[in-house]
């Protein structure tokens, strides 16, 4: 099942000639995993933000089924300061009756193993801590797509390799599908079924992962580094 499609979107900001998303064509199905690779300044968020509905293309068509849930993971946790975390994570549930909203938060919470943590304050909380915070509310709402943005990038390697690994637990036990943006070839090749890479506002290339073993796909990430290298190199003004 087809969640999200963009047909030839291409995006400008106002006042300004330069496309920031260019012909843009990509489609999203029920339980994959999409990530986009590519430089900073490539247009990787305004993709995103795009496919969220914050912003509406300059150009093409955005096609979403109208029951499509979606939630969004930020850089950083963006969590409420004044907010306990079971607080925090009921925000995004806030119409929901108590009982109900206890009953998910609790459910979210075991599913990123911080349960203890329901009471604890956001500045009492580790940054890893902070992002399976995150991580929760934006399963809270029970999405059919999540929209993550570098959700991972501000952690260490140790932390961050533990919430990938919750994240691909998390998708075994549900039909989520999620687009992630990303700098990290090894990250985008370990949590998606297909990798774009993305230069200069528009998706050049796509790799495919599907039922591939971890040496196939680490394989494939070192040929993504050869690729991601030679287009820095290429765009690179020459020097005398």
């Amino acid at each position: 099942m087809e969640l999200l499609r963009a047909q030839k979107v291409s995006f400008t900001y106002p006042g300004t000639k330069r496309f920031v998303v260019r012909d843009l064509n990509l489609h999203i199905e029920q339980g994959e995993t999409v990530a986009v690779i590519g430089k900073s300044g490539c247009g990787k968020t305004t993709l995103l933000r795009l496919l969220a509905g914050f912003m509406a293309p300059t150009t093409g068509e955005m096609h979403k089924d109208p029951g499509v849930r979606l939630s969004f993971v930020f850089q950083d946790a963006r969590l409420l300061p004044w907010m306990r975390v079971g607080e925090n994570i009921a925000v995004a549930i806030r119409h929901d009756s108590k009982a109900e909203q206890t009953r998910k938060v609790g459910d979210v919470l075991a599913r990123v193993e911080l349960s203890d943590a329901i009471n604890d304050y956001p500045e009492t909380l580790s940054g890893g801590m902070a992002q399976r915070v995150a991580l929760a509310r934006a399963l809270v709402v029970t999405p059919d797509l999540m929209l993550m943005d570098e959700p991972f990038a501000s952690l260490d390697a140790i932390t961050k390799s533990a919430l990938q690994d919750d994240f691909l637990k998390i998708k075994k036990t549900s039909n989520l599908s999620a687009v992630l943006v990303t700098h990290d070839v090894f990250e985008a090749v370990k949590l998606a079924d297909r990798v774009f890479v993305m230069s200069e506002g528009a998706l050049d290339s796509e790799v495919n992962l599907r039922d591939l073993t971890d040496i196939e796909r680490f394989e494939r990430a070192k040929a993504l580094l050869v690729r991601l290298k030679n287009k820095t190199r290429d765009h690179e003004p020459d020097r005398q």
